[in-house]
């Protein structure tokens, strides 16, 4: 049975390092061009994750946060054109070979939002989050000595909870889509926004259906409870 050992320690908030600040990173950005992302998982191995089931009730709740970021109003008071138009952006960012879905994707599987595909199954998101996301959590130790953070998120085996009470600014299970480049800048490399939404921030929900972790060394504390800029430029 796995075990963990719990910290003692007060609640913080923690920014997923990027590439080029990990121990493994060779000097070459493998993924150019290409989303900014890593995965939350099982609290032995975090490469280890799962996917989530996006049922109606989800999915109009992803969609809801793109809606108050993009257009400050909520899907139920968008015109026919405006609601049209981000759906259709808001598919791409969820799409099978975009990034989040690993190829369960809105473009492939039931999309309620558009109404499409309705005799395929759900559509579900994997945990994954990117690079320069801000996430809370508890420290944990597991069973072969590693220091982890059990990650807050979304539970994704019940309800959404009302979308006008998350603030994708503040709340860390939300974070914003990341694009990595090749193009070096400064002391790293420059990490900007997913295209879809014409540079306005994606949000992305951070949904699971048990527990997952990610490995301290590769977060770094933010002072404050202040989400930091995901992006780098």
């Amino acid at each position: 049975m796995t075990k963990e050992t719990t910290f003692a320690s007060a609640p913080a908030l923690y920014r997923v390092k990027w590439d080029w600040e990990l121990d493994d990173f060779d000097g070459e950005i493998s993924r150019a061009k290409l989303p900014c992302v890593f995965r939350c998982g099982e609290i032995n191995n975090n490469s280890n994750g799962h996917y989530t089931r996006l049922n109606q009730e989800w999915q109009f709740f992803w969609f809801d946060l793109c809606c108050k970021v993009f257009y400050d109003r909520y899907h139920q008071d968008l015109t026919k054109k405006e609601y049209d138009w981000l759906a259709n952006k808001w598919t791409g960012v969820g799409g099978s070979k975009t990034a989040f879905m690993n190829g369960k994707g809105l473009n492939t599987e039931r999309n309620y939002v558009l109404g499409e595909r309705m005799s395929k199954e759900d559509a579900a998101i994997y945990t994954l989050v990117c690079g320069g996301a801000s996430l809370a959590g508890t420290r944990v130790v597991n069973d072969k000595g590693v220091d982890m953070l059990r990650v807050n998120h979304f539970d994704g085996t019940k309800p959404p909870p009302p979308v006008d009470t998350i603030n994708p600014y503040t709340d860390p299970r939300v974070f914003f889509a990341t694009t990595i480049t090749a193009r070096k800048i400064a002391d790293g490399f420059s990490v900007n926004p997913f295209p879809q939404f014409k540079g306005k921030d994606v949000p992305v929900p951070l949904i699971a259906s048990t527990d997952i972790y990610y490995r301290m060394k590769d977060l770094q504390a933010v002072d404050g409870w202040e989400k930091p800029s995901p992006y780098f430029s």
